[in-house]
């Protein structure tokens, strides 16, 4: 009578480490965690703390949004500023969530209509 023998996924070489809790600025690979490079800076200042980016594609075509506290901002591709594309008088307060839907990205914070 034969017995069958049921194997647990086959993964040779693989870190020691199973149990972590936290790692910080770090990212996950494969078989591995790899450290992020050091800090650059990569566009001109906001005229305010940033508390939310988002990164959008559509074709060819990248664009990439930022939220503050009172205001919107879309990075200059051209001389890396981040341009303010706040709607006149600003906003108040809040952390902003984006999406895309093809080319149009909505911006929304808690009580204020979608911005597009």
């Amino acid at each position: 009578m034969a017995t069958r023998i049921q194997f647990e996924e086959w993964l040779p070489d693989q870190p020691s480490i199973t149990s972590l809790r936290d790692a910080k600025n770090v990212y996950p690979t494969s078989n591995r965690l790899c450290l992020f490079n050091n800090q650059v800076d990569f566009s001109g200042s906001a005229s305010e703390n940033i508390n939310s980016l988002f990164g959008a594609k559509y074709g060819d075509e990248v664009a990439i949004f930022a939220g503050g506290a009172t205001k919107l901002f879309k990075l200059d591709a051209t001389d890396l500023s981040l341009d303010d594309v706040s709607k006149t008088g600003g906003y108040s307060g809040g952390t902003w969530k984006f999406c895309q839907f093809g080319k149009v990205i909505i911006a929304q914070t808690i009580n204020l209509k979608l911005q597009s």
